[in-house]
């Protein structure tokens, strides 16, 4: 059966029901209930376990609808996020969000706010900020977009600590990103 046609499964490893929501780009789905990453592309088949890993609170759930300017959305992915620097940490959560008409986009929860992460499709100068000119700089970098001006005030470096829902990459408990 296509996943056009899916809109459950059940999880091989624990037989836990799992919803379709995500639209044709995801590729991996990992069970809330045992961490088993299955491949969405090759019929569910089990790529690996997350066992035993701390779920983030979050108000938000997998499978949970609601409307932002106007578009409905659907959560179908939890990242947990941490980024640790001068002996402090800091945690937030990454919640993956999809609308049929509108594609992909993050909704992130952190010490009570709620961001709304969306592709920018239209052209900036400069077109590309590299990490190094950032923070070498000796007041903060600007980018011009859509006639407006934006400053980019600083630059982190997280590692997922949790994963659980539909994702359009293959999530690993580990991955950086920047």
């Amino acid at each position: 059966m296509k996943r056009a046609e899916l809109s459950q499964i059940s999880c091989p490893n624990c037989g836990a029901g799992l919803g379709i929501l995500g639209g044709g780009r995801v590729m991996v789905q990992i069970c809330g209930y045992c961490g088993t990453a299955l491949d969405a592309i090759e019929d569910y088949k089990v790529l690996r376990r997350f066992a035993n890993l701390q779920r983030p609170a979050s108000p938000f759930a997998i499978g949970m609808t609601g409307e932002i300017m106007t578009v409905s959305w659907t959560i179908i992915g939890t990242l947990g996020q941490t980024e640790t620097a001068g002996g402090r940490s800091w945690h937030w959560v990454d919640h993956l969000i999809y609308s049929p008409t509108h594609g992909y986009s993050w909704l992130s929860v952190e010490d009570g706010h709620l961001i709304l992460t969306r592709r920018y499709r239209g052209s900036c100068a400069p077109a590309w900020l590299q990490e190094a000119v950032v923070e070498a700089a000796e007041n903060p970098p600007t980018v011009q977009a859509g006639g407006r001006t934006y400053t980019y005030y600083e630059t982190s470096a997280s590692t997922v600590t949790f994963a659980e829902g539909e994702f359009t990459w293959r999530p690993m408990v580990g991955d950086r990103t920047v």
